[in-house]
């Protein structure tokens, strides 16, 4: 087979592209020169075949082959490394659930973010977007359908529950975002008292005379809040907007983590503020939380040091300093790390505490730096690499455990984590410092979006909670920290799962 060079693989995209259509044609890899045919939506295995024997066919002049696999539908081969694959109808529901389809706010036009709309204008201009999206062979006539009676079923009235089906998981989690907007702002525009309740809107005040707009901001720099209800046209014009953060557990019963630089603004001396607010009986009850918290705002706060990586380190070391504490967390310690003996336990101290005196530095943080970079005292670093020993236990895993910063870092963020956890002697619960902090003096509602699952496991009815300070303990009473970050690498601070 002749080797094709650059232009040649070009022209016959362009072919392609001529033959089928741009939206039908798409380079998956430009260093291997692979091109996938979409398939039309809905073909079976047979059709993919015909099609791309059609495309070998019209190509043969130029050395293209088929071959199929057994039970595969195979591929049109060149030289030079082109190869034209059909999608399945998998693939190519994969590809909208990574967000191929532009169903986020940022995405739809007209737009709607940034500027202050009622419920109807943003289902009318959601519906427009989607008419665009239905001409990109993106999306089929059932997932078409399914988005506009989401929308519909959304706006139509106040019920908190609504049908629902989301085939091909073709809605991500950010447009239910959009859902939730709607659904609030309907809910005042038809008075609803138990969403004024929890809002926290007098029962006095008709909120179906007010204008009700809803602002979805574009910027990320709201971490915490998705969109703002504007309640306009009371004797109050000054009235703040409604903040909601959007929670789906549609498609799966764990949200995204809360940081907890979030939850303080971003200021080590807000956790100092906290604390002293809380009550004298309370306050050996929210110590280990005040201590884990003022690591992570401290590692947030210096800018020479790896924050994801510094945040464990100095949390831990806050909690064993702490005498009424430190027995405790030792037993967390071992809990996480049965095969440590006492020697272990003080070791794993006496390296945390060894990295606080001799300064951890970003340079020697990286996700590859060595422990060897950090620790440069001979015997500290064999107590150091003695103990990633226990962490490959714990794990029950065949990886290599790398003799990095990081892993020490991760060793101890596991305590951390687990600290948090009710089946624990330190327990550690965020729900006051969230409550405090977000829910009361940030004033930020959570709109928590739940999926009903039918007979055929699919969910087939949502449900729109919105928690506030009022009733919040409805949705959870204990918070515990959570962490995405695994072995050999870590890529974010634990947050609160709230």
């Amino acid at each position: 087979m002749a080797r094709l060079n650059p232009k040649e693989i070009k022209s016959i995209q362009n072919d392609l592209i001529k033959m089928y259509g741009k939206k039908m044609v798409e380079v998956d890899s430009p260093k291997k020169g692979v091109t996938t045919l979409a398939p039309v939506l809905g073909s079976s295995q047979v059709q993919r075949i015909k099609l791309l024997k059609e495309v070998q066919k019209s190509f043969a002049f130029m050395g293209a082959t088929y071959s199929a696999p057994a039970g595969k539908s195979g591929a049109v081969k060149f030289g030079g490394g082109l190869e034209i694959k059909a999608k399945t109808e998998q693939a190519l529901a994969k590809q909208k659930q990574q967000g191929a389809v532009p169903l986020k706010p940022s995405q739809i036009k007209p737009k709607i973010v940034d500027v202050p709309m009622s419920a109807a204008e943003m289902a009318k201009k959601v519906r427009a977007h989607l008419k665009v999206v239905n001409n990109s062979k993106l999306i089929n006539s059932d997932e078409l359908n399914a988005i506009a009676k989401a929308i519909s079923n959304t706006i139509k009235d106040d019920k908190e529950v609504i049908d629902f089906s989301n085939p091909n998981k073709i809605m991500p989690a950010e447009f239910i975002e959009v859902l939730s907007a709607i659904k609030v702002a309907r809910q005042l525009e038809m008075n609803n008292k138990a969403i004024k309740t929890t809002l926290g809107i007098s029962p006095r005040r008709n909120t179906s005379r007010n204008q009700i707009k809803i602002l979805i901001p574009e910027s990320a720099n709201f971490p915490l809040i998705d969109y703002a209800i504007i309640v306009s046209g009371s004797k109050n014009v000054n009235e703040p907007e409604l903040r909601i953060s959007v929670k789906s557990k549609i498609m799966s019963p764990e949200t995204n983590t809360v940081k907890i630089s979030t939850v303080f603004e971003n200021q080590l001396k807000n956790v100092n503020k906290w604390f002293k607010s809380v009550s004298t009986l309370e306050k050996p009850n929210e110590l280990g939380v005040k201590q884990i918290s003022s690591g992570v705002l401290e590692a947030e706060e210096r800018n020479e040091i790896n924050k994801t990586a510094g945040a464990p380190i100095l949390a831990f070391m806050n909690l064993i300093k702490e005498s009424s504490q430190r027995s405790k967390f030792e037993k967390v310690i071992q809990q996480v790390y049965p095969s440590m003996n006492n020697e272990d336990l003080q070791n794993m101290k006496d390296v945390v505490r060894y990295l606080l005196r001799k300064k951890m530095n970003k340079a020697n943080m990286a996700k590859s730096s060595p422990l060897s970079d950090s620790i440069t005292e001979k015997n500290m670093l064999k107590k150091a690499l003695s103990l990633l020993k226990h962490l490959k236990k714990s794990l029950n895993t065949n990886k290599t455990i790398e003799p990095t910063f990081h892993n020490f870092s991760f060793m101890c963020e596991k305590v951390i984590v687990m600290s948090s956890r009710p089946n624990t002697k330190t327990k550690y619960n965020f729900y006051r410092a969230f409550y405090d902090n977000v829910l009361v003096k940030q004033q930020v509602a959570y709109s928590v979006t739940t999926g009903f699952k039918g007979a055929d496991k699919e969910v087939r009815k949502i449900k729109f909670n919105l928690y506030s300070k009022q009733n919040f303990k409805q949705y959870k009473d204990y918070i515990q920290l959570r962490s995405k970050n695994e072995v050999n690498g870590m890529t974010d601070t634990f947050g609160l799962s709230a």
